[in-house]
C-alpha cells in the first residue's frame, strides 16, 4: 500500500488493531509487490467517500475518517488495490489497471 493513503489511516486511526479471541492483531498494509490491481479512482473520489460514508453503522471508525483532510481523503480514495491470489492473465508480473484486464 503507497506511504500516503497509510499515513492517512493512522492519521485517522492512530494504531489500526483489534482484538479477537483475546488476541491483539494490528494490521499492516499489503506491500506493494502483492498488489496485482491499482484502479484509479482520483477524478471521483469524493464519490467513493460517499459510497463510504453510506455505512456509518458498520463503521465504528467513520467519526475519525469523516475529520481527515481533503488531501488526506485524496490518498485514501483516490485509488483502489485489490490483489489476486493467483492471475491467469499475467503471473502477477505487471500490475493491472482494471479487474477484468486480460478477460475481455
Amino acid at each position: 500500500m503507497e506511504f500516503e493513503k497509510w499515513a492517512a489511516y493512522q492519521t485517522a486511526l492512530r494504531k489500526l488493531v483489534v482484538n479477537v479471541d483475546g488476541e491483539e492483531r494490528q494490521a499492516a498494509p499489503w506491500p506493494d509487490w502483492a498488489i496485482t490491481t491499482v484502479i484509479d479512482t482520483s477524478r471521483v473520489w469524493p464519490a467513493v467517500w460517499r459510497a463510504v460514508s453510506c455505512h456509518k453503522t458498520q463503521m465504528a471508525i467513520h467519526r475519525k475518517l469523516e475529520e481527515l483532510s481533503n488531501e488526506h481523503q485524496r490518498s485514501l480514495w483516490g485509488t483502489q488495490e485489490f490483489y489476486r491470489v493467483f492471475s491467469v492473465v499475467n503471473g502477477g508480473r505487471a500490475q493491472e489497471s482494471d479487474l477484468f484486464e486480460g478477460l475481455r
